[in-house]
C-alpha cells in the first residue's frame, strides 16, 4: 500500500507546477483531486503499517504556525479570507507530513524531484504553445495557461537547479539526463518570455550553482554541454520580443527608484497596517496583494506569527547547509531562489514553497540514515500493541 501511496505522491508533485492549467468545472484543480487521493492512500498505508514516520522539527513549527493562524481568526478583519487561508495552511502541513512519511530513500527523493521537473516542463509546454500562437498577456508577456507570469517564472526557476543536479548525476538514466539538460535552456527562455524582473534576478543562484557544479561532469562532456546550454540560452534570448528585453533590462532602474513594479506603495501601506497591529496582526489571508512573503506574514500574523515562521525557515536553512557539499549547494541555491522571489511574491501559502521545504528536510534525513535504501526511519506507533519502530 505504501508503494501505491508513493505513486500518488509522485502524481501530486507532478501536478503542482501545472496546478492552474488543469481545472475541472465544479470540482477544482487536478492537484486538489490528486491531493485527496494521495491523502487517502497514505492513511491506508499508515493503518496497514501501524504507524507513521516520526515527524521532523519542521512539522512542529509548521503546526505551531497553523495554530497561530487559527487563533488569528478571532481578531481577523476578514474572517472569510482567514478561514480560506487556514484551510490552505492545513493542506500544506498535511502535504509536508505525507511526503516526509513516504519519501525515505535517495531514489525516492530523486524520483520526486524528477516529477516536479516533468510537471514544470509540461506547464512550460503550454507557455511555448501560447508564444507560438501569439497569445500574449499585457505588454507582450507570456505565461503558462492559467498562471500569472510572475508566479509561473518562479515555479520554473526553482526547477532549474533540480534539473541540473539530476542531469549531472551519473546514477540517473541517459533518457532523464537528456530531458533534464534540455529543460534548462527552455526554462531560461520561459522566464525571459514571462518578462518577470523578479524571477530574472531570482534565477541568478541557479546560474551560480550550474557554474560551480559543472565540475561534477566528466571532462570530455563538460565543455560540450556548457557550450550547448549557453548557445541555446543566447539563441533563445534573440527570439524574445523587444518589449520583454526592455522590461528585463529595467531591473536596476526599478530597484533604484524603489518602485518595484508598483510594489513600493503597497509595501508602505502594509507597514502602516503593521504599526497599528504589531503583535497579533490583522488575520491571515486578509492582505492578499502584499507581494512580499515576510511583510505579508508580519502584517497578517504579527510579530508572534512572523517569529514562528522565521524559526521554521532557520530550521530549513540549517538542514540545507548540513548536507554533503554538492547536495548542500543544490538546496542553498533553491533556497536563495525562493528567498529572492519571496521579496516580491506572496508565496507563504503556495505549494512549491512547502514542497521545496519538504525536499530539503527529507534530503537531510536521508544522509543521516545509516542504510537509507534498506531501512525505514523510526515510526510513531498508532496502536497500543506496536512497541518498537519498524526496520
Amino acid at each position: 500500500m505504501r508503494k501505491v501511496a508513493f505513486l500518488f505522491a509522485l502524481m501530486l508533485i507532478f501536478s503542482i507546477p501545472l496546478e492552474n492549467s488543469i481545472a475541472l468545472p465544479g470540482i477544482g484543480t487536478l492537484t486538489k483531486i490528486i491531493g485527496v487521493l494521495t491523502a487517502a492512500a497514505w492513511l491506508l498505508a499508515v493503518l496497514a503499517d501501524g504507524g507513521l514516520r516520526r515527524p521532523h522539527p519542521l512539522h512542529f513549527w509548521a503546526l505551531a504556525f497553523l495554530v497561530w493562524n487559527v487563533a488569528g481568526a478571532f481578531w481577523s478583519i476578514n474572517l472569510d479570507m482567514t478561514l480560506v487561508r487556514i484551510k490552505t495552511y492545513t493542506q500544506m502541513v498535511a502535504m509536508t507530513l505525507i511526503l516526509w512519511d513516504l519519501i525515505t530513500t535517495k531514489k525516492e527523493l530523486n524520483a520526486s524531484m524528477q516529477a516536479y521537473i516533468l510537471g514544470a516542463g509540461a506547464a512550460l509546454g503550454t507557455l511555448l504553445f501560447n508564444y507560438a500562437n501569439g497569445r500574449s498577456l499585457e505588454q507582450g508577456r507570456y505565461s503558462a495557461t492559467g498562471f500569472n507570469p510572475n508566479d509561473f517564472s518562479l515555479i520554473i526557476a526553482l526547477a532549474i537547479p533540480l534539473a541540473f543536479s539530476l542531469a549531472s548525476s551519473k546514477k540517473n538514466s541517459k533518457v532523464f539526463q537528456g530531458i533534464n539538460y534540455a529543460f534548462i535552456p527552455l526554462a531560461f527562455f520561459a522566464i525571459f518570455l514571462t518578462a518577470s524582473r523578479g524571477s530574472f534576478v531570482a534565477v541568478m543562484p541557479a546560474i551560480v550553482f550550474i557554474a560551480i557544479s559543472v565540475q561534477r561532469i566528466g571532462p570530455m562532456m563538460r565543455f560540450p554541454i556548457l557550450f550547448i546550454l549557453l548557445s541555446a540560452i543566447v539563441a533563445a534570448f534573440t527570439l524574445l520580443p523587444e518589449a520583454n528585453i526592455q522590461r528585463l533590462t529595467s531591473v536596476l532602474t526599478s530597484i533604484q527608484s524603489g518602485e518595484f513594479g508598483g510594489r513600493g506603495i503597497i509595501w508602505q501601506e502594509s507597514v502602516s497596517v503593521f504599526k497599528k497591529f504589531p503583535l497579533a496582526g490583522v488575520g491571515s489571508g486578509t492582505l492578499p496583494s502584499v507581494h512580499n512573503v515576510f511583510l505579508s506574514i508580519v502584517t497578517e500574523t504579527g510579530l508572534i506569527g512572523f517569529s514562528i515562521f522565521a524559526v521554521l525557515l532557520i530550521v530549513v536553512f540549517h538542514k540545507a547547509i548540513q548536507q554533503p557539499k554538492w547536495t548542500a549547494l543544490l538546496w542553498i541555491s533553491v533556497l536563495m531562489i525562493w528567498t529572492i522571489g519571496a521579496f516580491i511574491h506572496t508565496w507563504e501559502n503556495r505549494k512549491p514553497t512547502w514542497l521545496m521545504f519538504s525536499f530539503i528536510i527529507i534530503s537531510s534525513s536521508i544522509f543521516k540514515e545509516a542504510e537509507p535504501a534498506l531501512a525505514r526511519p523510526a515510526c510513531w506507533p498508532i496502536h497500543a500493541h506496536v512497541t518498537q519502530a519498524k526496520s
